[in-house]
C-alpha cells in the first residue's frame, strides 16, 4: 500500500487561520524564538532571525514533538505545493531530517538541488522526558527552485511570513533511519502567521553556536563595577527664615446699591386701590395720592 504525505497545508495565504506566533524561550538552551504550537499534538515550530542588517539568508529553526509522535514538518512558504518543506522525526537517539519539495499532493520527494543547507545545532538538548527537539541553522533556505526551473523565495528581512505545519501523532516514516523515507499521511496540519519582526535577536554569531542564555544574551559579558568613591555635598546648615506679616489690611465689602424699581407709573396714572395689581411707583416728580379705597393716582 503506497503511503502518502499531507493532503494539503491549505491552498493559499488567504486561508490562514487566526493562529499567530508567540514568544518562546527554550529552557535548555536559552534560545528565544517566535513559536507556534499545535494544541492537541503539542508539536511546535519556532524561528529566530538575525538582527536588522544581519545575514539575509539565515535563520535558526526549532521543531519539537512528543516522544510518541511519528513525525513533524514545516512549510517555509505556507502551503504544501511548491514550497520548501522540512520534515523531522526521532529515530532512536538521533533526529532524522530532510528537505523536500512537491508540485502535487502526494509523498514529497527529497529536495536535491544546491542551495539550502540544514545544520543541526544544540544537539545535546535533543530530548527531555516528554519531547524530542530538533534545533537547526538553515542557510539559503529562503530560496529554492521548482521542478520546472522557476525560482521561489521568501523574504527573511520582512516583518511577517505565512508558514505551514503538519505531522502525525504516532506513525513514523516507513524507513525511519533514512532521511528520504516515505512519510505517512498527516493527522494534523495548518497555516499560521510568523512574526519575523519579533523573531529578531542580537548576538547572532553566538546564537548559531548555541552559546547563549537568558533569551538571547551571550553567556559571557563585560561587567563595569560602580565607582568605589564619590563626592558628597552636605546640605547647608543654616537658612534664612522670613516670618509671615503680623498685620493684614481689611477691605470691607462694598455697600450694596439699592435696586431701582422695575416699573413706574406716569403722572396722573393709577398707582393703587382695591384689587389694583399694577405698578405703585410714580414717575420722578410725582407721588401716589390716595383718593379713596378704590383709587390712588400719581400727581
Amino acid at each position: 500500500m503506497k503511503l502518502t504525505f499531507l493532503s494539503t497545508l491549505l491552498a493559499a495565504a488567504t486561508a490562514v487561520s487566526a493562529q499567530q506566533s508567540v514568544p518562546f524561550t527554550h529552557p535548555q538552551t536559552g534560545l528565544r524564538f517566535q513559536s507556534l504550537t499545535h494544541p492537541s499534538s503539542a508539536s511546535s515550530f519556532g524561528i529566530a532571525l538575525p538582527p536588522a542588517g544581519g545575514p539575509s539568508n539565515e535563520f535558526i529553526g526549532q521543531i519539537s514533538a512528543r516522544l510518541t509522535s511519528g513525525w513533524m514538518g514545516v512549510s517555509f512558504g505556507g502551503a504544501m505545493l511548491n514550497n520548501l518543506l522540512l520534515t523531522a522525526w526521532q529515530n532512536g537517539n538521533s533526529i532524522v531530517h530532510s528537505l523536500r519539495l512537491t508540485p502535487s499532493y502526494g509523498n514529497p520527494a527529497p529536495y536535491t538541488r544546491a542551495g539550502p543547507v540544514v545544520t543541526p545545532i544544540c544537539t545535546s538538548t535533543q530530548t527531555n522526558s516528554t519531547h524530542w527537539t530538533f534545533t537547526f541553522l538553515c542557510t539559503n533556505c529562503n530560496s529554492w527552485t521548482l521542478n520546472n526551473g522557476q525560482p521561489q523565495s521568501i523574504d527573511l528581512t520582512g516583518d511577517f511570513q505565512v508558514m505551514g505545519y503538519a505531522g502525525h501523532t504516532s506513525q513514523k516514516p516507513t524507513s525511519p533511519a533514512q532521511p528520504g523515507s516515505a512519510i505517512p499521511k498527516h493527522l494534523y496540519q495548518g497555516q499560521f502567521g510568523m512574526n519575523f519582526q519579533a523573531a529578531r535577536v542580537q548576538n547572532w554569531d553566538a546564537y548559531k553556536l548555541c552559546q547563549t542564555s537568558g533569551g538571547g544574551q551571550p553567556t559571557t559579558s563585560t561587567y563595569t563595577p560602580p565607582p568605589t568613591t564619590s563626592t558628597y555635598t552636605p546640605p547647608p546648615t543654616t537658612s534664612t527664615y522670613t516670618p509671615p506679616p503680623t498685620t493684614t489690611t481689611y477691605t470691607p465689602p462694598p455697600t450694596p446699591t439699592p435696586s431701582q424699581p422695575t416699573c413706574t407709573v406716569a403722572r396722573y396714572g393709577q398707582c393703587g386701590g382695591s384689587n389694583y395689581s399694577g405698578c405703585t411707583n410714580c414717575a420722578s416728580g410725582s407721588r401716589c395720592n390716595k383718593q379713596n379705597d378704590w383709587y390712588s393716582q400719581c400727581i
